[in-house]
């Protein structure tokens, strides 16, 4: 009888002692804190009067403290803009690690091959210092947190982007608006896209 009292209370202490041990390990191997910010870049655009407004887009360009970061367009060619209106949006920079920081502008570095068609005549699109220097979209800084998820939306509006300067000609001379849309904890949950 003396056996069953003896080690029936060694046995709970081996328990306990146990599930301390292996909570104690959990805890010290839990996740580090992420030290990046991840960032989606979008574009889509407003209905414009036009039957399309071909523009070839090759990169994206951030500004991030005050230095440029250059990414590769998920697919560089020739995109209709006005495919990418009433939400439906172009992914131009999937979602990217980057270090946390202040974004404060964009720019979109474009290619020659742009067009349009205006009454279904189809023209040059002149887009000056997009094949150069890309153009530029400013915003107010944006701060980017570190595990976070950012999607930045480049809202063109072609109604007051593109103009005739005579003979058919028209020049892109862009009016985008650059805004986060969406700002996720990584605790939360699926990334919204």
């Amino acid at each position: 009888m003396k056996s069953k009292n003896v080690i029936y209370p060694l046995v709970v202490i081996i328990i306990l002692g146990m599930a301390v041990f292996t909570s104690c390990n959990k805890s010290k191997t839990a996740d580090p804190p992420e030290s990046n910010a991840t960032l989606t870049v979008r574009m889509g655009d407003s209905p414009a009067g036009f039957d399309a407004v071909n523009v070839e887009v090759l990169k994206v360009e951030v500004n991030l403290n005050g230095s440029w970061l250059e990414y590769a367009v998920v697919s560089p060619r020739v995109y209709n803009l006005l495919q990418f209106t009433n939400g439906n949006t172009l992914l131009l920079l999937s979602p990217t690690l980057i270090s946390p920081g202040s974004v404060s502008e964009i720019r979109l570095v474009l290619g020659t091959n742009n067009s349009i068609i205006a009454d279904g005549v189809t023209c040059e699109l002149k887009i000056p210092s997009g094949q150069s220097s890309g153009f530029k979209v400013k915003m107010g800084p944006q701060p980017l947190l570190a595990g976070f998820t950012y999607n930045l939306i480049l809202d063109f509006d072609l109604n007051k982007s593109v103009y005739t300067s005579g003979n058919n000609k028209y020049v892109l001379n862009p009016i985008v608006r650059g805004y986060l849309d969406v700002a996720i904890g990584k605790d939360v949950g699926k990334y919204n896209y």
